[in-house]
Parts: structure tokens; C-alpha cells; sequence
């Protein structure tokens, strides 16, 4: 999937690329399909995007791309900063729960 610098100009909105990924396993455990709305709830917020399956992802684990407006994957992670590196705490693993959005 191009994005970015490189690809981004060809998309018509943000919703071409700001997706939920999610292993089909776990979508099927769900009843989630390509295409819902879903929303992904961490200790820190929530994010509601359109869910996108990928069969590259491992079971368990869930992709959004961080950066886009509205769908930021930030919302998830703790407003705590590591003092030596000045980034969150918290940029990957982060826990989550995913449910078909309301």
C-alpha cells in the first residue's frame, strides 16, 4: 500500500488509507468484515476507522498507521514522554480491545 510522499496525492481522502488492520482469524472471532466500523479502545481513548483484513498481520494483532487526523493512533498511548528520547512511552503493543463501532 503506497502512502505518504510517494503515493498519497493519488488517494481521494484519508479514508483510502487510515484502516484498522486485523488478521481474519481474529476478525471472523469477532463477526468484524472489511469495510465496518470499528473501534479500537486503549486505557488513553479510542479510534474509529474502517477495518481493513490482512493476512500478513500476526493473530492478536491490529494495524493503524499513526499520523492521520482523526484516526491517530496517539489517542491510544499514555501522554507519558520518555525524558531521554522526548517520544511516548508507549508507540507499539500497545493493549487494545476492538467492537464494531456504535
Amino acid at each position: 500500500m503506497a502512502y505518504g510522499r510517494y503515493g498519497y496525492g493519488h488517494l481521494k481522502s484519508e479514508e483510502d488509507v487510515a484502516t484498522i488492520g486485523i488478521h481474519p482469524d481474529d476478525a471472523a472471532e469477532q463477526s468484524l468484515s472489511a469495510g465496518d466500523r470499528v473501534t479500537v479502545t486503549g486505557d488513553e481513548g479510542s479510534v474509529t476507522a474502517k477495518l481493513r483484513i490482512d493476512t500478513t498481520l500476526s493473530l492478536g494483532t491490529l494495524h493503524l498507521t499513526h499520523g492521520w487526523i482523526g484516526r491517530n493512533v496517539c489517542q491510544l498511548t499514555s501522554p507519558a514522554i520518555d525524558p531521554q528520547t522526548g517520544q511516548p512511552v508507549m508507540m507499539s503493543a500497545i493493549p487494545v480491545a476492538i467492537a464494531a463501532a456504535t
